[in-house]
């Protein structure tokens, strides 16, 4: 940004920001002229959910005193103001079984928020749908799969005159979440497998495994599942979190282990 007309020795302060060139209208954004909040940027009511999934970014320049001549470009450094989130599947079943994997979502999110870049953090999380199992409704965010193969299945070794065959894995692509440190575990991560042995189908359900997210500003996390079992059905599903990098950029959290039994 370059400065085009200014008053001389005026202190300014720019601010800008991004939802992938897409016009705000889950959210208020407002720059703060009076009352505590003076020389802030804000946004109030910002909805992340299924139904606004974009990457918001913002920057802020220092303090720039301006010239009558001479004025110079305006540096500006985008952040992140969101987390980001992927769940990545292997198969820990026999190779000769296959596994689809389909409709991954977060249930039960905080979904809406209000950022102040006067504290570089959101405030006042909630939800805009209260948890309600009997009639299926809660916040969800989609971790959607890309392309049409969603298959995983275990690496088959060579043996006799065959080749080995790689693993099949997945990586879903990312969800957009509001950073924040949950009080209790009622974050679910859920999914739907559709287990093979051939054309024959074995087991067919949803997986749930609940969460407590602690997700930070900026930061990118992968829950690693490794879906085990049987030609009897689903012994045990295992998940693992870790966090991978995304501009100024996704940086990385350290990870955390659970497991979910089915």
């Amino acid at each position: 940004m370059r400065i085009s007309a200014c008053a001389e020795d005026a202190v300014y302060k720019f601010y800008a920001y991004s939802c992938e060139n897409i016009a705000l209208t889950k959210g208020t954004p407002e720059f703060a002229t009076t009352g505590a909040d003076a020389g802030t940027f804000k946004i109030t009511d910002f909805v992340c959910n299924k139904d606004h999934q974009h990457d918001l970014i913002y920057a802020e320049s220092g303090s720039i005193t301006g010239k009558e001549t001479g004025n110079t470009a305006v540096p500006f450094s985008f952040k992140h103001l969101l987390s980001r989130v992927k769940a990545s599947f292997k198969s820990g079943f026999d190779p000769d079984f296959t596994i689809e994997i389909s409709e991954v979502e977060l249930h039960n999110v905080y979904d809406k928020a209000d950022f102040s870049s006067k504290s570089g953090a959101w405030s006042n999380q909630s939800r805009t749908i209260e948890y309600n199992i009997a009639s299926s409704e809660w916040t969800m965010v989609p971790l959607n799969i890309e392309g049409a193969d969603n298959v995983i299945q275990a690496a088959k070794p060579a043996e006799g005159g065959s080749e080995a065959v790689a693993a099949k894995e997945l990586t879903t692509q990312a969800g957009y979440v509001l950073p924040v440190a949950y009080s209790s575990n009622n974050v679910t991560l859920s999914f739907k497998i559709t287990v093979k042995q051939g054309t024959d189908i074995i087991k067919s359900d949803y997986v749930k495994g609940n969460l407590q997210p602690t997700w930070a500003i900026a930061t990118s996390y992968t829950y690693n599942i490794t879906v085990n079992g049987s030609a009897a059905g689903v012994e045990k599903i295992e998940f693992s979190v870790d966090a991978s990098n995304g501009i100024q950029d996704w940086t990385e959290s350290p990870g955390t282990d659970f497991n979910v039994g089915s």
